[in-house]
């Protein structure tokens, strides 16, 4: 879980210094499929003008809410065959790449937890 691979990397830190880059988008890419995991996410694939999010049947992501988020930037998100959500953005380097991933995961979480509480 998240827990442990913070405590994982803290001890890296500790022992050997600052982590490299590698080292830490590692980590960071851990974390997304830990996230995605949780989301009943299947697959999600980003590349350089945008990518695809595949689900489970039976995610707990609702899928009217990724139907408003097509509906609503049918410029940046639509709906394809199957459930899954096609994204449109410039991800052409690797930073914005995780960025653009990690507020889509906190979009689907928060999503999910509004739609839990209900």
């Amino acid at each position: 879980d998240a827990s442990n691979l913070n405590a994982l990397m803290v001890e890296l830190v500790d022992r050997f210094g600052p982590a490299p880059e590698q080292a830490l988008n590692l980590f960071r890419q851990a974390r997304i499929q830990q996230r995605m995991r949780e989301l009943g996410i299947r697959a999600l694939r980003a590349s350089d003008r945008g990518g695809e999010a595949e689900f489970y049947d039976g995610t707990p992501v609702d899928p009217l809410h990724l139907a408003a988020l097509a509906r609503q930037q049918p410029e940046e998100y639509a709906l394809r065959p199957r459930g899954a959500l096609r994204f449109r953005a410039d991800l052409s380097k690797p930073e914005r790449r995780f960025r653009y991933v990690e507020r889509l995961l906190a979009s689907l979480e928060e999503a999910r937890r509004s739609e839990t509480v209900h």
